[in-house]
């Protein structure tokens, strides 16, 4: 039958502070509760002179040589054993905040800077047109290219400046597109998708995104043909008939509702672009950075170093 080695004291009373770190210290070690713990242990000695986490009792093996492994594996000696003091495993606390730190180095966000890059039209390429309110001549139709590194598909968003496929931009920011009726006009066309099937449906979303933009007279609806009493201040002067049928149809037809977030792309030099997400959301991930996994590395060296240290104990 195996003995059991009740404590010969009863529990000190307990301090506030000392109640605390009985409830830290059974909590499952991590190395930032385990060096915060220690610290109110450490103060809770010193004013009450009780040790604050106790057992109430310890069961031990009746023979001697195994009674000693167990002594050495839990910091104890084995006249503590022998006394029913519990084991309490205190290590270094220099060791225990350089681990905690490397953790939470690995997991400190990297700043990055914005990047886009745009690569050309879309597959389906562009359409020349001519618009006016601000005039301009150019060509009509999707792009594609990176921001932050992910693949994106963009309109042109600003007649007034000028953008270079294969340069890549740092000067960009990002924020909501603030216009209700961008998301609306990705939700009736089916998103990016709809808007890039065609050539006529890319050249046709193009000239609808400028409409939105750049038409100021109040009117009942939105309208790109040329020459009738409801195409306002701005409309298309030179394009696809067939491209601003589809803008028209699409613009007259706006769902009250959308699904889709669209993100404007900000520039003070260059051109300004749109895009639209849709659930599950785009998200701008930090490039690769060698942190976390310097922080690991550093955590598994702290805990083999941790597992060879002396222990010492109360």
């Amino acid at each position: 039958m195996r003995k059991h080695l009740q404590m010969s004291q009863a529990a000190p009373a307990v301090r506030p502070a000392a109640l605390f770190t009985i409830f830290v210290c059974y909590l499952p070690y991590s190395s930032s509760l385990r060096i915060t713990s220690l610290i109110i242990m450490k103060k809770s000695t010193q004013e009450s002179g009780h040790r604050p986490c106790f057992a109430s009792h310890t069961h031990w093996p009746e023979s001697r040589g195994r009674r000693r492994k167990i002594a050495v594996d839990r910091g104890l000696t084995l006249s503590d054993m022998n006394r029913g003091i519990p084991p309490l495993k205190t290590r270094p606390t220099f060791r225990s905040a350089l681990l905690a730190g490397a953790v939470a180095l690995s997991v400190i966000p990297v700043a990055h800077a914005t990047s886009l890059m745009g690569t050309g039209y879309s597959a389906v390429g562009s359409e020349p047109v001519s618009v006016t309110a601000p005039g301009a001549s150019t060509g009509a139709g999707s792009f594609v290219g990176f921001w932050n590194g992910l693949p994106i598909t963009f309109w042109c968003f600003e007649l007034t400046q000028y953008f270079s496929f294969n340069v890549e931009y740092m000067d960009y920011t990002e924020s909501p597109a603030g216009n209700p009726d961008l998301a609306r006009l990705f939700e009736e066309v089916g998103g990016p998708a709809g808007a890039t099937s065609s050539l006529t449906n890319s050249a046709a979303f193009q000239l609808a995104v400028w409409e939105i933009r750049y038409e100021t007279t109040t009117l009942p609806n939105y309208n790109l043909t040329a020459g009738t009493p409801t195409s306002g201040n701005f409309f298309a002067t030179s394009a696809d008939p067939a491209a601003v049928a589809q803008a028209n149809t699409w613009l007259q037809n706006l769902p009250l509702t959308s699904s889709y977030t669209v993100s404007l792309l900000h520039s003070d030099n260059e051109q300004d672009f749109v895009y639209a997400t849709r659930p599950p959301l785009r998200q701008n991930l930090p490039e690769p950075s060698p942190l976390p996994l310097l922080g690991l590395g550093a955590a598994a060296m702290m805990f083999s170093i941790r597992r060879r240290a002396p222990i010492s104990h109360y």
